[in-house]
């Protein structure tokens, strides 16, 4: 499964790494084989002077745009012509390899192909490319393939920004019976919910009707089992997040989730304990409960983006925090979380 949370991460390290290699090759015509050298070598290819000076500004403009993360899609489509023009004139005629002597496309042609991802629609197409292959290769009812695949979908425009889509992907594989995208949907319903609530002045219906959604779905991923669901529900209750707020029912379903070692759930029903939230205050069992061992969880509780859409006392925990506690997890130690 894609790590969601780690993916801009890689994206950075694509861009300064193909901005690095641009402006390598910049500098390697001018201050190496010299402008009129590489003047030379395009003339012995029949192309004309003002491309080799043209390649020497973007390469060398490019590169440090790219490593500078300025407006990294257009020059990433400055540069895709120039690549394709060295796999044309430069290295076709030399085979794939590029270990073959006059080296070959291969090299070229990746990087052409890294740069498009980075920069030149494909990462915006990406999201439809997805969709479509998923209408082209899934049935109805979907099979668990491709209710992951649609999980993932939704994940994809989650990361986007656009929660909308998402809840429609989520939608599908949820209805398809995939129970952490009943959980993932309800999210999306959340969202909505909070989005709403904002808006000047609030908008209390479509609030209201969001609000029932979550509940309906946050319902329907913990009655097979699933924690952050539970613990999610609880968090609904417990602050009245667009239904009564009822603290008792708040804490019977962090308990839920607390009782199969989710560990948020065991936070939450360390701060019920500490702020009598539901139940009466009980220091020695807020204690208890704020001790969490995630070695514990199901591996699910712990990963993205469930793990970072798992409220405690309303929000989620903080990235270094769920590190630390999956990081517990690999280790067999334990985390204490002050309630």
């Amino acid at each position: 499964m894609t790590d969601f949370e780690r993916a801009p991460y890689a994206a950075l390290l694509l861009r300064v790494a193909l901005g690095v290699m641009a402006l390598a090759h910049g500098l390697l015509k001018v201050f190496v084989f010299t402008p009129a050298g590489t003047v030379g070598f395009f003339a012995s290819l029949g192309l004309p002077a003002v491309l080799a000076y043209a390649t020497i500004a973007i390469e060398v403009l490019g590169g440090i745009a790219l490593i500078a993360g300025l407006g990294t899609r257009w020059v990433s489509i400055a540069l895709i012509p120039v690549l394709i023009g060295s796999v044309a004139f430069a290295h076709w005629d030399a085979g794939w390899l590029f270990s073959n002597e006059g080296g070959g496309w291969e090299y070229p042609a990746f990087w052409a192909v890294a740069l498009a991802v980075l920069g030149a629609g494909l990462w915006y197409a990406a999201p439809y490319l997805f969709g479509a292959f998923i209408d082209l290769t899934c049935t109805t009812p979907p099979d668990d393939a491709c209710r992951q695949r649609m999980r993932d979908l939704g994940h994809l425009w989650a990361v986007r920004g656009d929660v909308e889509k998402a809840g429609v992907w989520y939608s599908f594989a949820a209805g398809g019976g995939d129970v952490p995208a009943m959980f993932d949907l309800a999210w999306t319903y959340g969202e909505t919910y909070r989005s709403e609530m904002a808006a000047v002045p609030p908008h209390l219906g479509p609030a209201k009707e969001a609000a029932a959604r979550a509940v309906q779905w946050y319902e329907s991923a913990a009655e097979h089992g699933f924690a952050p669901a539970a613990n999610n529900l609880g968090e609904v209750y417990a602050l009245g997040l667009g239904v009564p707020a009822d603290p008792a029912k708040g804490h019977a379903f962090h308990l839920q989730a607390a009782e199969v070692r989710n560990p948020a759930g065991a936070a939450n029903v360390a701060i019920d304990f500490a702020r009598g939230r539901g139940v009466a205050t009980d220091a020695d069992a807020a204690k208890e409960w704020s001790t969490i061992d995630p070695a514990m969880a199901a591996p699910d509780d712990l990963e993205e983006p469930t793990f970072g859409r798992t409220l405690v006392d309303g929000v989620p925990l903080p990235p270094a925090t769920r590190d630390e506690i999956r990081a517990a997890a690999k280790a067999g130690g334990s985390v204490t979380l002050a309630p």
